[in-house]
């Protein structure tokens, strides 16, 4: 289980702030979905101030994954109604790339672990923002990478080095006297 620094108590002390904000989202009794990532966004924000250094990152890439998912929902006032402008040459010109970091991934063990797996959908996250066209879409693909970036070192799992077998000496035996 990963310890993140966050106390019981600093967690008690975000909860009426975020009520606050989630009471303001559910207008009429329906969740107005981007206010719901505002609120949820202030919350990672939060965490990302009281954590341990180490997680700092991931919080705050969360945050800014999370705000830009709002301003994509928002984008030119069509909700959720936008294009890539992402083209089928460019997504066949990051084939080379994705396959690359796979084979790389796959060829040390023939295996992909977790960390690999979500580090390979960074890069492909990473390359749709920059075939983008629209400064808001390249803004979440970008923003999804970077979370998903961040996210890799908590998943790398310790690697354990077992120290040198030695075959077992007797101690030293004194002659008789």
């Amino acid at each position: 289980m990963l310890n993140t620094g966050v106390s019981q108590f600093e967690f008690v002390l975000m909860l009426p702030g975020f009520r606050r904000r989630l009471k303001k989202a559910l207008k009429g009794g329906t969740l107005d979905v981007v206010l719901g990532l505002d609120a949820v966004s202030w919350l990672t924000h939060e965490f990302e101030q009281a954590s341990k250094k180490e997680y700092k990152p991931f919080f705050g890439s969360l945050t800014g994954a999370l705000e830009s998912t709002s301003d994509l929902i928002t984008f030119k006032e069509e909700k959720m109604k936008f294009e890539l402008g992402i083209t089928i040459g460019e997504i066949t010109g990051m084939l080379p790339t994705v396959l690359s970091e796979a084979w790389e991934a796959y060829s040390d063990d023939k295996k992909i672990s977790v960390d690999e797996g979500v580090d390979l959908v960074a890069t492909i996250l990473n390359l749709m923002a920059n075939a983008a066209d629209d400064e808001e879409v390249k803004a979440f693909f970008a923003a999804q990478g970077a979370a998903l970036s961040a996210l890799v070192p908590l998943l790398v799992a310790d690697e354990v080095v077992e120290p040198p077998t030695e075959p077992p000496t007797e101690p030293p035996t004194d002659p008789p006297v």
